[in-house]
């Protein structure tokens, strides 16, 4: 929800958008969603790149970055917004819970990060928007997992600023609290 709300803001402010995902339902959807707020206004070009990827598996990325590239000549902003999440009081989640919803969030932000660096640093300036959330600064009571995964981009988005801006690329994080979306609600809000 976070991201295709993100995707369609861009899209009406005419930036040209690229997104990737696992579910090609889910994908084609959101591409005619993006396409009709472009279209809406007066955007009648190419504006929406799509690709299968899961970014827990990096070579699966190097399709979607080439594609963008190819498509729109380069890439000047990269949004990180790969997320799982369920709740589970921590001793409750096995080493596969953990490692699932710490590999998304984090190792997931990794991947792409790391696939898209040498194309965000051909241009003179570019940015990374990471979506992390407070979960990430503070205690997590049924979200070990997420919480850890987010601190982890915090400190990433802190380390990335200092080493990424002599390539001319600014990274920042957006931290939001509890956003009702239909995947946040389906995942933590579904029992009153």
């Amino acid at each position: 929800g976070i991201g295709l709300g993100c995707a369609k803001a861009f899209a009406q402010l005419g930036a040209k958008v690229s997104i990737c995902g696992r579910r090609e339902d889910v994908l084609k959807e959101a591409e005619e969603a993006i396409t009709a707020v472009a279209r809406d206004q007066g955007y009648a070009d190419k504006r929406v790149v799509v690709r299968t990827a899961d970014v827990k598996k990096p070579e699966t990325l190097a399709d979607w970055c080439a594609a963008t590239k190819e498509t729109f000549g380069g890439v000047h902003c990269l949004m990180a917004n790969a997320g799982a999440n369920f709740l589970a009081p921590a001793a409750a989640i096995s080493p596969n819970g953990f490692a699932t919803v710490v590999g998304t969030v984090l190792l997931g932000t990794w991947n792409t990060l790391h696939a898209f660096f040498p194309v965000l640093s051909e241009n003179e300036r570019s940015s990374v928007i990471m979506m992390a959330a407070t979960n990430g600064y503070t205690a997590s009571p049924l979200m070990a997992h997420s919480g850890a995964g987010k601190a982890g981009m915090l400190n990433l988005t802190q380390t990335l600023a200092v080493e990424w801006a002599p390539s001319g690329i600014r990274v920042n994080a957006v931290a939001p609290g509890p956003v009702d979306t239909e995947g946040a609600t389906f995942r933590l809000w579904s029992d009153p």
